[in-house]
């Protein structure tokens, strides 16, 4: 199904593993291959399968990048079945990350479904999931299974977004 398109060398500031507070410059590869978002149809609930760029990371980190459309998709199937009055943070939502299947879903949902090429490294061999969270900021929104180096990193990154969005429009209106 996926088939590496290309690898980009990125070196970012990231957690240091092991010392807490500490950034040191990392490489980090990136893979763009292609997953699989399956989700229903709206009306017939049939399902439908959409080919999508994604990038993922070395096999022992645990993120992926989608297109803000997929991340936007998951993020609509989520507000629609919570419960009226349930608090709703739209800069990220849960998910959970299926071992075996190798795809992100909904915590209580079998759609919509994102398949990923490859297994990303769990907090432990036992259960066959993995809660993880999908950010949706930037140019392009990020998963990572949560209490990882990459679930820290990408909350950093989070941080810096709002502060430089607020750098930003204070800017826009000198």
């Amino acid at each position: 199904m996926a088939i590496p398109m290309a690898i980009k060398r990125f070196s970012p500031l990231r957690p240091s593993l092991g010392k807490p507070g500490l950034l040191t410059p990392l490489p980090r590869l990136f893979h763009q291959v292609r997953g699989e978002f399956i989700s229903r149809q709206t009306g017939n609930q049939k399902l439908v399968t959409q080919v999508v760029p994604i990038v993922l990371g070395e096999p022992d980190e645990a993120y992926v990048m989608v297109p803000p459309a997929t991340g936007q998709a998951m993020q609509a199937v989520y507000i629609n079945e919570k419960p009226r009055g349930h608090n709703l943070t739209m800069d990220r939502i849960p998910l959970v990350f299926h071992h075996k299947t190798r795809h992100f879903a909904l915590p209580d949902s079998l759609y919509p479904r994102l398949v990923v090429p490859q297994d990303l490294r769990g907090l432990s061999d036992g259960p066959d999931t993995s809660t993880a969270t999908l950010w949706l900021f930037g140019a392009t929104h990020s998963i990572a299974l949560d209490e990882t180096v990459d679930a820290e990193f990408i909350h950093e990154s989070y941080k810096s977004h709002l502060s430089l969005e607020k750098i930003s429009r204070n800017l826009k209106t000198r």
